[in-house]
């Protein structure tokens, strides 16, 4: 290699200078693309000052628990020989310290006999975590000796079928006050963790499969998550993290930059709110709802706005919460990818499910499209596409969401929450069509002929259908789908 690199030409040097004007109107400068920037978070010095940044922006989301978190994240980042350890030791800690991240059922189960204060429902959460992971270690274990014979040759469906057995006999309501409880806060537990329990066993076949006990380091990682794991499990982690220095550096400036972008967006989600709802007085969508059902709908105008309002409300809600997490995680040393990825530039319904909550895809992919893909109707592809992604995007999609809801049960019992799931139900089973038809349509070639048919025209298509959709993206079933029709037809000047 030469000792100097040779002079760049004047076209060049002009871009260049044009690059740099460019960036000067970023509201976040890309600095994991600036070399010194990077060389210094190589440095120690400069390891501190990116810590401290760190945790300076990230009090605003976590508050006390900031400075626990960028600790266990610096620790995991700067010690690589021990951070599978590190990470699974701060996760368990973190889980001992909150195991109510979720809805707390012991609280809800009790309250119905009217015997909540006698109990401690969170010394109760908190035995049930200790009997769930040491249940789940168990079966990870059992996953990598025997896992060819039935049933743990098929993990998720043997999952399946305890977490649905263990409900029933939730709601049987067969046993007294306190077994109820005791059996309803399992039901809880299970469910928070059912998706990491998945990818853990799910891990546990593979060629590299991470030791028994660290699998639990990622059961709701510290870094944070819902119940769709953020990160997945060890294997996607193992092939994500940051391999030496330089790529460590790049990675935790990326996150301090996510993090900064997390801010900025929760100052325009606050002024988006004060805005329509102060200034504007727009109503929220579940009022919209209200007021058709009851029989006196707002005008036609306001009950779009009040849509639109929502649709980018879930939005930004979706990317201030994910890039949260995604920064901790890349400070922490891995290379996530973002949850939420300019959902708006989307130009198909499938790339805008893609981009708008990707672990959730994957989530729906792993565990529900490619075994069905693999399995199902191998002679017949279009067949064979639409039913895998029906049975992720709609199937896997209810059946994730009412897990998450599962406390209604408690409120109207079993059969009248699966009744009431029929509206999204409806809704998911659209979404699986529409998704369906555009990867159809990738298959034939996005069209390209100019500006506005290429980018702008097929941009407006796809937002308008998910728009009009959230109209049925509503796991409240106090309402049914015929209501909700109703409301869809008034947007469009139909009373019925």
């Amino acid at each position: 290699m030469p000792d100097s690199a040779p002079a760049p030409s004047p076209a060049l040097a002009a871009l260049d200078r044009g690059a740099g004007i460019r960036r000067r109107w970023w509201i976040i400068p890309p600095l994991d693309t600036y070399p010194a920037a990077v060389a210094f978070a190589e440095t120690i010095p400069g390891r501190i000052a990116l810590v401290a940044a760190f945790g300076l922006l990230l009090i605003p989301v976590q508050g006390k628990l900031a400075a626990a978190t960028v600790v266990a994240a610096a620790a995991s980042a700067y010690l690589p020989a021990y951070r599978h350890w590190i990470v699974t030791a701060a996760t368990l800690a973190f889980l001992v310290h909150n195991p109510s991240w979720y809805p707390s059922l012991a609280a809800l189960a009790a309250a119905k006999p009217g015997i909540a204060a006698s109990i401690d429902a969170l010394m109760l959460q908190r035995g049930m975590l200790l009997v769930f992971l040491l249940l789940a270690l168990a079966a990870i274990i059992a996953m990598q000796r025997y896992r060819q014979r039935p049933p743990l040759n098929r993990p998720i469906l043997c999952l399946l079928t305890l977490y649905g057995a263990s409900l029933l006999l939730a709601a049987s309501h067969v046993f007294g006050a306190m077994p109820q409880i005791v059996i309803w806060t399992w039901v809880g537990t299970f469910g928070a963790y059912f998706w990491f329990f998945g990818y853990a066993l799910i891990d546990a076949v593979s060629s590299k499969h991470t030791p028994s006990v660290m699998q639990l380091g990622v059961f709701h990682p510290f870094w944070g998550s819902s119940t769709t794991p953020i990160g997945k499990g060890w294997t996607n982690l193992r092939r994500t993290e940051a391999k030496n220095a330089h790529e460590l550096a790049i990675t935790q400036l990326k996150g301090v930059k996510l993090l900064a972008w997390s801010l900025v967006l929760r100052v325009l989600y606050a002024a988006l709110r004060y805005t329509t709802s102060q200034v504007l007085t727009i109503p929220a969508f579940d009022q919209a709802l209200a007021a058709q059902i009851a029989g006196t709908p707002f005008p036609l105008y306001l009950c779009w706005l009040s849509l639109i309002c929502s649709f980018l409300d879930n939005l930004l809600t979706a990317a201030i919460w994910g890039h949260a997490i995604v920064a901790c995680a890349r400070l922490a040393g891995f290379r996530l990818l973002r949850n939420t990825y300019r959902p708006l530039e989307s130009r198909t319904i499938a790339e805008f499910w893609n981009r708008y909550i990707f672990y959730f895809k994957e989530l729906l992919v792993d565990f529900f499209f490619y075994p069905t893909f693999i399995r199902c109707f191998r002679k017949h592809p279009r067949l064979r596409l639409f039913f895998a992604t029906f049975m992720a995007a709609c199937v896997g999609n209810v059946i994730w969401h009412f897990m998450r809801d599962i406390s209604v049960v408690l409120d109207v019992g079993l059969v009248r929450a699966v009744i009431g799931f029929q509206t999204f139900a409806f809704y998911a089973a659209v979404l699986a069509v529409g998704i369906w038809m555009s990867q159809l349509k990738l298959r034939r070639g996005i069209a390209t002929a100019g500006w506005f048919r290429g980018k702008i025209l097929p941009v407006t298509r796809v937002l308008l259908f998910f728009c009009i959709l959230q109209v049925f993206a509503d796991e409240n079933v106090t309402y049914s789908l015929p209501q909700h029709f109703a409301l869809l037809f008034h947007l469009f000047g139909v009373d019925v």
